[in-house]
């Protein structure tokens, strides 16, 4: 700032700094809201997250109790298309994500939360196909 020029920003001279002025006056910072989309993004993880480990567990649990896994048994059915609910949803979240992070004037730390555990279940999700397909190929 320069101390001759009375019309000189207070924070700086900038391209916008006389709007930035009139809007928010010297001492009183302008706060970011949190991105909403960012946090749908971020609850979809969680929501997902715990839905996969939830299923994870009980299948877990159902094979550990001996015998065959009968595929067409309607609990396993069910456990099936949960698990393809779950991954929809985080991809859906995924996409959030990503657009929350994009977004200006927002916080981007649930965008930036939601983009990263939506991106790790379904990377997981491919992975654990992917080795599948592998195993069974191999067998």
């Amino acid at each position: 700032m320069n101390a001759d020029d009375p019309y000189a920003s207070p924070h700086g001279n900038t391209q916008f700094g006389d709007l930035y002025d009139a809007q928010y006056p010297a001492g009183q910072g302008y706060e970011l809201k949190h991105s909403g989309i960012g946090i749908i993004s971020f609850v979809i993880a969680m929501v997902a997250g715990t839905t996969l480990f939830a299923i994870i567990v009980a299948l877990a649990l159902e094979a550990q109790g001996g015998g065959e896994i009968d595929e067409t048994d309607p609990k396993m059915l069910l456990m099936g298309l949960g698990i393809l609910a779950a991954i929809g949803f985080s991809f859906c979240g995924l996409i959030l994500g990503i657009i929350s992070v994009c977004l200006r004037d927002r916080k981007k730390i649930f965008g930036i939360l939601g983009l990263t555990f939506n991106g790790t279940i379904v990377l997981g999700i491919a992975a654990m196909v992917a080795m599948a397909l592998i195993v069974g190929a191999a067998a």
